[in-house]
């Protein structure tokens, strides 16, 4: 999930390229996966599910997923000019 500040104005192609940059610099850009914006919130959040297993069946796994996670999430802050969060 990302979550964007109420202040952040994304469009669907804006959203679709953060999405994209996000899932490439989390090693998941060959996996399939659906982005889905929710907007019932007070920081709109953006949902991706993806798989965990690649063309042949095998497992992917990542030990340092979250790290990872983490350090795509303040690139594309940072990349893409949003709100920073408070951490």
């Amino acid at each position: 999930m990302l979550a964007f500040s109420p202040d952040d104005t994304i469009s669907d192609e804006k959203l679709t390229e953060i999405c994209t940059e996000f899932m490439e610099k989390m090693g998941f850009d060959n996996q399939p996966y659906l982005v889905y914006r929710q907007k019932a919130t007070l920081h709109p959040p953006v949902h991706i599910e993806s798989v965990f297993v690649d063309i042949d069946g095998n497992k992917v796994f990542e030990t340092f997923i979250n790290h990872r996670c983490n350090k795509a999430r303040k690139e594309l802050k940072i990349t893409h000019q949003l709100v920073k969060a408070g951490r």
